[in-house]
């Protein structure tokens, strides 16, 4: 393990080539060493919890909050450079993100602001070389976000039907989703997503996608406890508006799995949410079941 002390070190590295001039010149050393320490970095916050929160009370999330942006200004380099070099800078940012003590700093360094400007490119079509990308840039800016933040958070029906395809690719392999630069777990994936649904558009957007409802069902009907309760935290925040609210209702299979979940489930926690669930979807008044459902609390 590396000890603290050299922390600093990595972070002045890091602010010394990021900040050093307004060029990118993609055939100097000072390039080469920037992506190797990125590298680094990215496999040590990958693996490391500890490593992540000693690097975030220093400023590293919004430190590659930063570097996205100068990135994004550089509109001269070769889109497969600028790929690759934005890839390590948002999966070190997602490594620290997921984690619950860095994303503290995270919030406190206002990284969800910085980060807003990629928002215009969320919203539209892009091609499929931005999708993994995007994907990071989404997932991380849910874990960044406030609770009210969310409901604002819209992305493009294309997004999510990617986000959609890995999820079934891994449902049907039983395998964590290996992306071209990175990878998820089943669940974190699945995670983000829930987090994407507490916007109404993205939630309407994730039903119209043909096989939502089939990866919803085998969630549901998973043996696995945190599978249930993912997809139970998908479907209440689907539900938070009342024409998503109405398609979820017409899908009775869901139902079906829900109310035996309310019966029939092993953990007491479940079979509350998958009762009030029920309740909720089964009542036409318009009530609220967000905070039944802390996935990440």
């Amino acid at each position: 393990m590396i000890s603290h002390d050299v922390i600093p070190l990595f972070l002045q590295y890091f602010m010394i080539l990021i900040d050093d001039g307004n060029e990118y010149p993609i055939d100097s050393v000072r390039y080469g060493f920037l992506e190797v320490l990125k590298g680094l970095v990215f496999n040590m916050t990958e693996t490391s919890s500890e490593f992540c929160f000693e690097c975030c009370k220093q400023g590293l999330i919004t430190l590659m909050a930063v570097h996205l942006q100068y990135l994004q200004g550089l509109f001269w380099l070769p889109l497969e450079v600028k790929g690759y070099a934005e890839q390590k800078a948002v999966g070190i940012m997602y490594n620290c993100a997921k984690r619950p003590e860095p994303l503290i700093y995270a919030k406190v360094q206002n990284t969800f602001e910085i980060m807003s400007e990629f928002r215009h490119e969320m919203v539209k079509e892009v091609g499929p070389e931005r999708m993994e990308f995007l994907t990071f840039i989404a997932f991380s800016v849910t874990y960044m976000a406030e609770e009210d933040q969310l409901g604002s958070l819209k992305v493009h029906q294309s997004l999510i039907n990617y986000i959609v395809e890995n999820i079934n690719k891994a449902v049907a392999s039983n395998k964590d989703i290996k992306l071209k630069r990175g990878s998820y777990s089943l669940l974190e994936m699945f995670d983000g997503l829930a987090q994407l649904a507490r916007n109404d558009d993205n939630a309407a957007a994730i039903l119209k996608c043909p096989e939502s409802v089939d990866y919803i069902t085998k969630f549901l009907n998973s043996d696995q406890e945190s599978n249930r309760k993912a997809s139970l935290q998908l479907i209440c925040n689907i539900c938070q508006s009342k024409r998503n609210k109405g398609k979820v209702q017409k899908q009775l299979e869901l139902f079906d799995l829900l109310t035996n979940m309310r019966i029939n489930d092993p953990n007491q926690d479940l079979r509350l949410m998958a009762d009030e669930t029920c309740k909720f979807l089964s009542s036409p008044a318009e009530k609220s079941l967000s905070k039944l459902f802390k996935l990440r609390k």
